[in-house]
């Protein structure tokens, strides 16, 4: 008997094992099925996962012969296949609409209408159309609740002038941001309320010379007053920050042009010299100077440029432009790969800038219509998440959850350098 349950339990470890082997070693799969709702519809299902470089995802179009919608879903299903079970549908003649229905019952998409050639979620349009709003509204409760794309977060007030809304921190990213000592810092897995990060004995109104680089926040040592010889290092996972001391002094009138791989490149205009600091090797290394000729980061290809260039005027690395893909935006972003990624359109309008967004993978380019923002300026990506500041207040957008207020400090409507950062 003993040995026939050793057995046993011999086999389900086996069992274990191969199913461990089967999850990593699946790279995904491709499905084209079809299903009859109010009318018959067809989905195309790729989902992507164990590729590197890329974020495991599921890329759906759904079309009904006249009207094809997508979604690209960052959400955990587990590797499910087909994971739409249903779909309902309006339409009227200013908007084509549908809600698709998924296995696991949650409310993964807003309901999802098509005007006009551009894809807009409900929450962004509710009050345009009230035969819409009338179809939304008499919709099963079991299968959409309209308060899942509602902002209800509680705010907490833990510092003077400084409000957090915790409960709408997402899991999985560290946020800093920047006050006139250091840093706030917000990560779930270390700890469920904000950390302060003191990193300089007097008030500093003008921290420029920072990035984020990699699990880091860097910023360089505003304690001395016309010139440093060291970086502060925060590292964002940990809440711990540590001191990268180099040989060269550098001027305070230095600028950051950008940030490739683990490594920052800034620029001491004082001195027409550019130099390089890798987090990894812990090491800041000259790059050039007046006589030898700087790096440029051109689009994901390395340049050789004039020191006056970067002195006469702020010299920026070109990172993740996609403007030749769609012309005609004030600005456009590619973030992540080929099979998880996504352009950010931001088109000029009198309020500000609206925001789209197009799957990498669509051959049909469609934009959905995100949110308006203030200014391109001050955007930051993570996963599918977009961060934003508006006014005084740092928010995000992903398609599960709208828009969410993260961070407020009345200090960033009278300080546009106070910054912020996600890891």
């Amino acid at each position: 008997m003993r040995r026939f349950l050793s057995m046993i339990f011999i086999f389900f470890i086996f069992y274990l094992g191969l199913q461990m082997v089967f999850k990593f070693a699946i790279t995904g799969s491709n499905n084209k099925y079809k299903i009859k709702g109010d009318q018959e519809y067809t989905i195309n299902e790729l989902l992507t996962v164990n590729k590197k470089e890329e974020h495991d995802n599921y890329f759906i179009t759904v079309s009904d012969g006249t009207h094809t919608f997508e979604y690209q879903i960052y959400e955990d299903l587990n590797n499910t296949e087909r994971i739409i079970k249903d779909i309902k549908s309006y339409s009227d003649g200013m908007y084509s609409c549908i809600l698709p229905i998924f296995k696991n019952g949650k409310n993964i998409v807003d309901v999802t209408c098509l005007s006009n050639g551009v894809q807009y979620f409900y929450h962004s349009i509710k009050g345009s159309d009230s035969s819409l709003d009338n179809f939304v509204s008499n919709l099963d409760s079991s299968l959409y609740q309209a308060d899942t794309f509602e902002d209800h977060g509680t705010p907490n007030t833990e510092q003077k002038k400084v409000t957090f809304y915790l409960d709408n921190t997402p899991e999985g990213h560290a946020i800093a941001f920047q006050n006139y000592r250091g840093f706030y810092l917000l990560n779930p897995k270390i700890t469920k309320t904000a950390f302060t990060s003191k990193l300089f004995k007097s008030d500093v109104y003008n921290m420029v010379i920072r990035a984020r680089v990699g699990k880091y926040y860097v910023v360089a040592d505003y304690d001395e007053k016309y010139e440093f010889q060291q970086f502060r290092l925060v590292d964002m996972t940990t809440l711990k920050d540590d001191t990268l001391e180099f040989n060269h002094p550098v001027s305070f009138d230095t600028y950051v042009q950008g940030v490739v791989g683990n490594s920052m490149y800034f620029f001491d205009r004082n001195n027409k010299t550019q130099y390089e600091l890798n987090v990894k090797t812990r090491a800041v290394v000259e790059t050039g100077n007046e006589s030898s000729k700087i790096q440029f980061y051109n689009n994901g290809k390395w340049e050789e440029r004039s020191a006056y260039d970067a002195y006469n005027k702020n010299l920026y690395f070109v990172m993740n432009d996609g403007s030749s893909e769609f012309p005609g935006y004030a600005k456009v972003d590619k973030i992540g790969n080929e099979l998880s990624g996504f352009y950010y359109l931001y088109e000029q309008v009198s309020n500000g800038y609206r925001v789209y967004r197009v799957n990498v993978q669509s051959d049909a380019k469609i934009k959905t219509y995100l949110c308006t923002i203030p200014s391109i300026n001050t955007v930051r990506y993570a996963d599918d998440y977009l961060y934003y500041i508006n006014g005084d207040t740092v928010q995000y957008y992903q398609q599960g959850k709208a828009i969410r207020k993260l961070y407020q400090n009345s200090e960033m409507g009278f300080n546009s350098t106070l910054s912020f950062d996600v890891y």
